[in-house]
């Protein structure tokens, strides 16, 4: 009878133990879907950012060879800026 009982014992720790086990497995597959998530969010980012930086290069020559205006090329710049820091400031937000 004592024999039994210790081993109803073990089993419910053995129960307790796998359980817990299902539990962590769970968080890391949770946490492993959110990096990927957040890894495909900077990766859109940094597209955006150089995107903005390739943008600036057009209105600039246009501007020197004389067929646009230099509001053009700030309004550029400013596009440019505004992405670069917005990228800055979600590095600075994973530290």
């Amino acid at each position: 009878m004592q024999m039994l009982g210790q081993c109803r014992s073990l089993m419910n720790h053995v129960q307790r133990g796998m359980r817990e086990i299902n539990r962590q497995k769970n968080l890391v597959e949770d946490n492993l879907a959110s990096l990927r998530i957040l890894s495909q969010a900077i990766n859109q980012q940094d597209a955006a950012v150089e995107a903005a930086a390739r943008s600036l290069q057009e209105p600039t020559v246009r501007y020197k060879v004389g067929v646009d205006p230099y509001l053009n090329v700030i309004v550029a710049q400013n596009d440019s800026l505004a992405m670069t820091q917005f990228g800055e400031c979600r590095v600075n937000d994973k530290k």
